[in-house]
């Protein structure tokens, strides 16, 4: 328990700073040149989008098998996993390029813009490929409790090239076209930093193997991947659909305003990154044991601390929106973005809300039946795309999320429920959902007239108001444990 302590404070260090950065982007480096920002952003998107279909599963099959593996036989199973995506890589590229005409043809016809597609597809694949196998080895890190720095390396990078991207254009230095060369070399150099990581930490060795290294997996491992890499791929179609279609369907421009808003929005959802990435070893642990009373209290647990970070953060930049946006170097740039950030915002605090469902349903005997109702909500959430995206242009995509949001936690929360006894809500929940509505409703009347006072004020008061709430009335004992661990090192007591 202390191991997932420390891991969940320096993820959210790694994520904190990863704030700051994407901060200071989305308000004075990404304006500049929405152009190369939105093309990158949908070359991310759509290298995410095959990361399922090129890893069948694997990282996440990964994590959920290894903890049977003795010491030993960990580097072979490593092994054993990476061969196989290459495997089921090579599968996909003989699929792809025997359709290949056929998939043009209808997203053609559906007034997809294929020549995007179509121009951008050999570094979608190279980038989705690369990304498989970093993949692969932040699972097998996250084995070994090592989540903070893949995150560093990984998340916080991307943060970093993406406006140094950027400036380059703006200054006129690279093309447009520059922007698929730096995301494809990045994510090389993400493999190859995580690759030196392990090694360095003796996590991957290479000495001789004692026995042959025999491809061969269980019935059951087999069918993990299968379902869970449908279920991924159903995932990234509910969640992230969003801007690969905004990019087809309207512009490189529009994904430039949508990404912007997701960038603020994602930033109410870091509680739950930090806890789901350093939750889920302990989850498939648990699993293995059949401990669901620890599944129980990770459960709640979680649920209380991710919503209560969400709603912190939520608040914050509500009432500070309009005034960030106002200095940023392009304010028009962000025009209609307000009532986005409400949608997805709304949608994320839903998600945070349930806690760890994911990841629990995810590990758990009933894995399958995560895939039926991932699979359900991605061919729902690809229908509505299309038609809302029509109807309410970008909007319309943001009502999508929210709407898959909605589905997916209410099917998995009453499954778990039923089936597992297992449910998030506690009194600390509805105490915290209580101290929520008064901050908003006192924050509503203030304002003091002033971009700058507004940008440090509001955040004082709701700090304020929301710390008084978890310490008075006890909502979350484990932030309050580490509080005080952290206020004795630095030499103040209670």
């Amino acid at each position: 328990m202390n191991s997932i302590k420390r891991q969940s404070l320096k993820t959210f260090i790694v994520e904190g700073l990863g704030i700051f950065i994407g901060f200071f982007s989305l308000l004075f480096i990404y304006p500049l040149g929405d152009e190369i920002f939105g093309y990158m952003q949908f070359l991310y998107s759509s290298g995410n989008l095959l990361i399922p279909i090129l890893g069948m599963g694997i990282p996440v099959a990964l994590l959920k098998f290894i903890p049977y593996e003795v010491q030993e036989d960990k580097n072979r199973f490593l092994i054993k996993m990476v061969i196989y995506s290459f495997i089921t890589t090579l599968i996909f590229v003989l699929l792809f390029l025997s359709f290949k005409k056929y998939i043009y043809h209808n997203l053609d016809k559906l007034d997809f813009d294929i020549a995007l597609l179509q121009s951008n597809e050999k570094i979608i694949f190279f980038t989705g490929f690369v990304m498989v196998q970093s993949g692969i080895l932040i699972s097998f890190l996250s084995h070994f409790n090592r989540i903070a720095t893949p995150s560093l390396i990984r998340d916080l990078g991307y943060k970093l090239v993406l406006p140094v991207t950027v400036l380059l254009f703006y200054f006129g230095w690279v093309p447009l076209e520059f922007g698929a060369k730096a995301l494809l070399f990045f994510t090389i150099g993400v493999f190859i930093t995580l690759l030196a990581y392990s090694i360095h930490q003796k996590f991957i060795t290479f000495s001789l193997p004692q026995k042959s290294l025999k491809i061969d997996f269980s019935r059951e491992i087999l069918a993990f991947m299968l379902f869970s890499s449908l279920g991924s791929i159903s995932s990234i179609i509910a969640f992230r659909i969003d801007v690969i279609m905004v990019g087809t369907l309207i512009s490189l421009t529009g994904t430039a305003l949508y990404s912007k808003i997701l960038i603020l929005s994602n930033v109410i959802e870091i509680p739950g990154r930090v806890l789901n990435k350093t939750l889920s070893p302990a989850i498939s642990n648990a699993w293995s044991q059949n401990n669901t009373e620890l599944i129980k209290k990770f459960y709640q647990n979680a649920s209380v601390n991710m919503l209560a970070g969400g709603i912190y953060l939520f608040l914050v930049l509500w009432f500070i929106y309009d005034d960030l946006i106002s200095i940023s170097s392009n304010p028009q740039s962000f025009e209609g973005g307000k009532i986005l950030f409400l949608v997805l915002g709304l949608g994320k605090l839903i998600d945070l809300a349930t806690g760890i469902n994911n990841a629990i349903l995810g590990y758990s005997p009933s894995y399958k039946v995560n895939f039926i109702f991932i699979l359900l909500l991605g061919s729902t959430n690809i229908v509505l795309n299309y038609f809302l995206i029509q109807r309410f242009d970008i909007l319309g995509a943001a009502y999508s999320t929210f709407i898959a949001y909605l589905l997916f936690n209410t099917l998995k929360f009453i499954y778990l429920l039923v089936k597992y006894k297992l449910s998030p809500f506690s009194l600390p929940l509805m105490h915290l959902i209580l101290l929520g509505a008064v901050t908003f409703l006192t924050l509503y009347f203030i304002d003091f007239g002033q971009v700058y006072i507004n940008i440090i004020g509001k955040p004082v008061i709701i700090s304020v108001l929301v710390f008084t709430g978890l310490f008075y009335f006890k909502i979350s004992p484990e932030f309050i444990e580490i509080c005080k661990t952290y206020y004795a090192k630095i030499g103040l007591r209670n």
